[in-house]
């Protein structure tokens, strides 16, 4: 079975970590009662040398799915009240 994998890219200035996650917390709630949804991991940078300090990563069954799913009207409505900057884009695994 393909799976899709969505990488997030999150914007969190320092001293707003906990802020972020407890919203991170949040979103996945959203997205882990969602049909298709596989699994979903957040990371930090470990050496501080990028804007982007924490990713993001959660495993779908299809893009259909992922894409219903963030389509949600709660999620769009969490979305928009989003205080950080996201770059998503979703993957095909194609090898392992």
């Amino acid at each position: 079975m393909t799976e899709y994998v969505l990488i997030s890219l999150f914007e969190v200035p320092k001293g707003r970590d906990d802020e972020f996650v407890a919203l991170w917390h949040r979103g996945a709630a959203h997205t882990r009662a969602a049909d298709g949804f596989v699994w979903t991991k957040l990371c930090r940078d470990a050496e501080g040398a990028t804007d982007y300090r924490y990713v993001s990563v959660t495993v779908w069954q299809s893009v259909a799915q992922y894409k219903a799913a963030f389509a949600d009207p709660r999620l769009e409505a969490f979305k928009a009240e989003f205080p950080f900057a996201m770059r998503p884009n979703i993957y095909e695994v194609v090898a392992e």
